[in-house]
C-alpha cells in the first residue's frame, strides 16, 4: 500500500504544470487536497493504534505526539491535534465518516473534535449533524459559532464563571513568538489598562506603529515583574547573560562574543547590547573540546553554577528525540550518586523529568563519555 502511494506521489511530483490550463491546476489541487484529508484521517487512526499499543512508552518517549515528532518529524502540536480528533471519532460517527470520505477537511475535523467537553458528549452529538454540515459547506464562521454556543451551554450547566475559560497561549515559531489569548471582560479590562499605561505615547521621531509600541509595553510589564525582589530565584532573577570563553580565546587573549549560548544565533547586535544593559553576567570557561570547565559566581545571589555549566553544554534534554529546554530539565548523575558517582560536569547531564524516570527503569543503562550520551533499554537496544 505504501509503495503504491509513493509511486503515485512520484508521478505527481514530475508533472510539468506549465502545460496545464488554469482550470486543470485548480481542479487537481481541490481533488488532491481532498485525498490528503482522507490520508490524514487514516494516519490519525494509525496514530491512535500506536498510542493504544503503548509503542511510544516502549521507545522511551514521554507521549505519543512527542514520539510522532521524534520518529516521523510531525510537529508536536499537529500530532496531538490529529490524535485527539481521531480518538473523538468513536464518539462522533458522522464527523468520522465525513472526514474519512474527504467531505470535511482535517482542520475542520480537529475543530469539531476539540469543541467537545467531557461529560457532555450527548449534548454535543445533538449538534453533530449541524457541525458537520457547516464544515462540509465551508461555513467556518457558523461552525465556530455553533461550538461557542455549545460551550456557553455547558458553562451554564456547570455554573462556571466567565474567568474559568480564560487562557493565554505563547508558542515559539522559528525565531519568533506567537501570542494569543481569551479573557473575560474584567480580566481583559485590567490587562488593557495595564498595557495602556506601559505603552509609550506617540512622539515626534518615534515611527513605531501602535502594535509595535504595545509589544514593547508588554515586554516592559514583564521586565518590571521580573525585577521584583520578592520573587523566588528561578523566576525573580533578572535576565542573565553567560559570557562563554573558549580555551583558545583565553590563550590568545582575544575578545570573546557576548551572547547567551541559546540565543547567540537569534539575537541582533542591537538586542545583545540592550540585554547587556541590566543583565547579570556569569563566567563560563570552555575547554578545548567545548566542555565547560569553570563557572564564576554572580554578585547577586549564589548561582547554581554546575547546572549552568551543564545547560551551556547540553542546551536541553539529552534523551534521543527530546527537545525540552534547560528550564524543563533536571541534572542527572550518569554514574549514580548512591554508588559513588561524583556531582561533576563530567558525570551530570540534563534530562527532562519524564526521561529522568525513563533511564532509571529496571534494566536500562546509560553512558556519557563527555560528548556522546547513550541510552539502552532493558533488552540492550540502543535508543536512537
Amino acid at each position: 500500500m505504501e509503495r503504491a502511494l509513493s509511486l503515485a506521489v512520484d508521478e505527481l511530483a514530475d508533472v510539468d504544470l506549465s502545460t496545464w490550463s488554469d482550470a486543470a491546476i485548480a481542479d487537481e489541487f481541490v481533488a488532491l487536497r481532498r485525498d490528503l484529508d482522507r490520508l490524514e484521517a487514516v494516519a490519525a487512526r494509525l496514530l491512535v493504534g500506536v498510542h493504544d499499543r503503548l509503542v511510544p512508552f516502549g521507545d522511551g518517549a514521554s507521549s505519543t505526539p512527542g514520539w510522532a515528532q521524534w520518529r516521523a518529524g510531525q510537529r508536536f502540536q499537529d500530532a496531538k491535534a490529529s490524535l485527539d480528533a481521531s480518538v473523538r471519532c468513536a464518539q462522533l460517527p458522522l464527523m468520522a465518516k465525513a472526514w474519512a470520505q474527504g467531505e470535511i477537511s482535517s482542520s475542520a475535523a480537529r475543530s469539531i473534535a476539540r469543541g467537545m467537553r467531557d461529560g457532555y458528549e450527548d449534548l454535543y452529538r445533538e449538534r453533530e449533524a449541524k457541525l458537520v454540515g457547516f464544515a462540509a459547506k465551508r461555513e467556518f464562521r457558523d461552525l465556530d459559532g455553533e461550538i461557542r454556543s455549545y460551550r456557553r451551554r455547558v458553562d451554564e450547566l456547570e455554573d462556571n464563571e466567565p474567568r474559568d475559560r480564560n487562557g493565554v497561549y505563547l508558542s515559539r515559531v522559528l525565531d519568533r513568538w506567537a501570542l494569543d489569548g481569551d479573557l473575560d471582560t474584567l480580566s481583559g479590562e485590567i490587562l488593557k489598562e495595564a498595557l495602556d499605561a506601559a505603552t509609550d505615547k506617540p512622539d515626534e521621531g518615534d515611527d513605531r506603529s501602535l502594535r509595535q509600541r504595545r509589544a514593547d509595553g508588554l515586554v516592559r510589564m514583564a521586565r518590571r515583574f521580573l525585577d521584583l525582589d520578592d520573587l523566588p530565584f528561578e523566576a525573580g532573577e533578572a535576565p542573565h547573560l553567560s559570557l562563554t570563553i573558549s580555551w583558545e580565546t583565553i590563550q590568545s587573549w582575544l575578545r570573546c562574543p557576548t551572547a547567551p549560548a541559546d540565543l547567540a544565533s537569534a539575537l541582533s547586535k542591537h538586542e545583545i547590547n540592550r540585554l547587556l544593559c541590566d543583565a547579570n553576567i556569569a563566567r563560563v570557561v570552555l575547554g578545548p573540546g567545548g566542555q565547560p570547565l569553570n563557572v564564576g559566581r554572580e554578585h547577586r545571589t549564589a548561582p547554581r553554577w554546575l547546572r549552568r555549566a551543564i545547560a551551556t553544554r547540553d542546551r536541553g534534554c539529552r534523551y534521543p528525540g527530546c527537545a525540552r529546554l534547560p528550564n524543563r530539565c533536571e541534572a542527572h548523575h550518569v554514574w549514580s550518586w548512591e554508588t559513588g558517582g561524583p556531582t561533576s560536569v563530567d558525570n551530570c547531564i540534563l534530562l527532562c523529568s519524564f526521561h529522568h524516570h525513563v533511564v532509571h527503569r529496571t534494566g536500562w543503562t546509560n553512558h556519557f563519555d563527555g560528548i556522546t550520551y547513550t541510552v539502552r533499554n532493558q533488552h540492550g537496544i540502543k535508543i536512537e
